[in-house]
């Protein structure tokens, strides 16, 4: 009886299935958009190893790939409270001071302004949707030029 509870009903496994084929079946719009994100993560990468541990990106890539992607999963982790936080701060500025926080909610929701542990975490969870938990490598990192 407990395994029934833990397996997956045959609904659940269809949409696991076809998950997988769409995640197989990339379209050239869809490669273009991976490609961007690709893009956007590493340059927000680079800045975020540069303001939190002063490395530059040169240094960086002196890093082996198991390092550099170590890297990348240690700091997800650590910027998944200080993106919350960060979202949080704004939508109450924007709510208490309608006029000043709205302007400034405008200028900054859009591109890398927005606060860097937020924009970074957005990109990384949307591309792992596409791409699935090895959506982040240290070889694509290396041939991109953030």
């Amino acid at each position: 009886m407990d395994a029934q509870l833990i397996a997956n009903n045959p609904q659940e496994e269809v949409l696991i299935k076809i998950r997988s084929i769409q995640r197989q079946n990339t379209t050239a719009k869809q490669c273009a958009k991976i490609q961007n994100l690709e893009k956007r993560i590493s340059r927000l990468f680079v800045k975020l190893v540069r303001s939190q541990y002063g490395i530059s990106k040169n240094q960086l890539l002196k890093f082996s790939d198991d390092q550099i992607e170590s890297l990348q999963e240690s700091l997800c982790i650590q910027l998944k409270t200080r993106a919350i936080f960060s979202i949080i701060t704004f939508w109450t500025l924007g709510l208490l001071i309608p006029i000043v926080g709205w302007s400034y909610l405008m200028e900054n929701i859009d591109g890398d302004s927005f606060p860097l542990s937020y924009s970074y975490r957005r990109a990384c969870n949307k591309l792992r949707n596409m791409l699935g938990d090895k959506y982040f490598s240290a070889e694509r990192f290396r041939e991109i030029d953030p």
